[in-house]
């Protein structure tokens, strides 16, 4: 074994192997290609980089986009119903 790579208990038990950096080499957990763990949706934006999914940011597009259409169009629900159809890793 590399003396570079340390052990540690994890809180149930069982190991995580760190480097000397204090990098987690394998921790269990899922995680994006840039290290992302998988729980938080992100979108891939048109230079192939990740961003966390903003409801903010897509509820801001979605009322300019809808100025000027009926009083009944509600930015918000519609805007629940993008981020609803939505994936971790979806392309922008």
């Amino acid at each position: 074994m590399d003396d570079s790579i340390k052990r540690l208990p994890s809180t149930e038990g069982e190991e995580i192997k760190k480097t000397d950096s204090g990098k987690i080499i394998d921790d269990g957990i899922k995680r994006t290609p840039s290290g992302k763990p998988i729980q938080t949706m992100y979108v891939l934006n048109r230079k192939g980089e990740e961003e966390d999914i903003s409801f903010d940011q897509i509820l801001k597009r979605i009322q300019r986009l809808s100025y000027g259409l009926h009083e009944l169009v509600d930015p918000a629900r519609v805007t629940q119903g993008v981020i609803n159809g939505m994936y971790s890793g979806i392309k922008t």
